[in-house]
């Protein structure tokens, strides 16, 4: 969490290291975002006083990165939603610790915006992990390898990790269109992707598709041949961050989502990254506290639906 400056030299270098570890949570899903937004063609606005990306579709218009004064809060905020409004298209605007005005909450609440769900902002400092999170560089999970039974100085095999047996899991990268096809469903599953805008957001993914030059991997895990959880990592300009693991109802509590993480972690650590970040639900929070990570930041989302998506 951001501490705020205090009377004595030591409460002030803790509220400038917070500050900064809020600042890379931030740079990092920024930077994903708008990498996101120009592989898919998106509008998209990047300016010191606010940041916006429309998709032209029901999924993933945004609007974060507030940053004036609280004299013009309400004129912003009207004039950024109503872009979205005129054209009947959901957007979350994600409010982070320390960043805008103190009244922003307000505004948007007044602006018909719900606060909708809250994340906490997670770092993890890779040259520390545990052994089962480690790599020994060669042997790092690659493409279409088998990496449940993976062990490297320990390896995913440590003990105290809840793990299914290692001939019933795979994970992947994904390299094909019909493994994306895949990834798409298991994500939108696991994420609770309503059905109303699954095709969309499907629609998405694909307009996007695979290449080496987009700054991202796709991973997914079969249980028993079966898909049955998803990842996603993200190559930033100073960290790694991760995205989308999630795991199909029917597939959890078998510690898959730790095996997901940790391949994850260990190709992160492998790029030569020293920190991962990732933004954790309510759910997903005791889970990465237990994995290691650190609590950095929160984030409050909120949204405005249009009647035509509530219907």
């Amino acid at each position: 969490m951001v501490k705020m400056k205090g009377n004595s030299g030591t409460d002030e270098k803790t509220a400038l290291i917070s500050r900064s570890a809020v600042e890379m949570i931030e740079r990092n899903m920024f930077e994903y975002y708008f990498a996101m937004a120009r592989a898919s063609g998106d509008q998209m606005y990047d300016g010191d006083d606010l940041k916006w990306i429309c998709t032209g579709s029901l999924v993933y218009n945004r609007i974060f990165g507030a940053d004036f004064h609280e004299s013009a809060t309400a004129e912003k905020v009207k004039s950024a939603l109503s872009r979205f409004k005129v054209a009947n298209f959901p957007v979350a605007w994600y409010v982070g610790d320390g960043r805008g005005p103190s009244n922003l909450g307000a505004a948007l609440e007044a602006n018909g915006m719900v606060n909708h769900k809250n994340w906490t902002g997670m770092s993890y400092d890779l040259g520390g992990a545990p052994d089962f999170f480690k790599s020994s560089g060669p042997n790092l999970p690659s493409d279409h390898q088998n990496v449940s039974g993976y062990s490297s100085a320990g390896g995913f095999g440590a003990s105290g990790v809840n793990r299914p047996d290692s001939s019933r899991l795979t994970i992947v990268k994904v390299a094909d269109r019909r493994t994306l096809l895949r990834w798409i469903e298991v994500a939108a599953k696991s994420f609770q992707i309503p059905d109303a805008l699954y095709p969309q957001f499907m629609d998405y993914y694909i307009r996007i598709g695979l290449g080496g030059s987009l700054p991202w991997d796709y991973y997914i895990g079969f249980y028993e041949g079966r898909p049955a959880a998803s990842g996603k990592l993200y190559r930033g300009a100073k960290t790694a961050g991760i995205y989308f693991i999630g795991t199909l109802p029917e597939f959890r509590r078998l510690g898959i989502s730790k095996k997901m993480m940790g391949t994850l972690l260990s190709a992160a650590g492998a790029l030569g990254y020293g920190r991962a970040i990732l933004q954790a639900s309510d759910m997903g929070y005791p889970v990465y506290r237990k994995l290691g990570f650190e609590e950095i930041c929160r984030i409050r989302i909120f949204t405005w639906t249009p009647q035509i998506v509530q219907k």
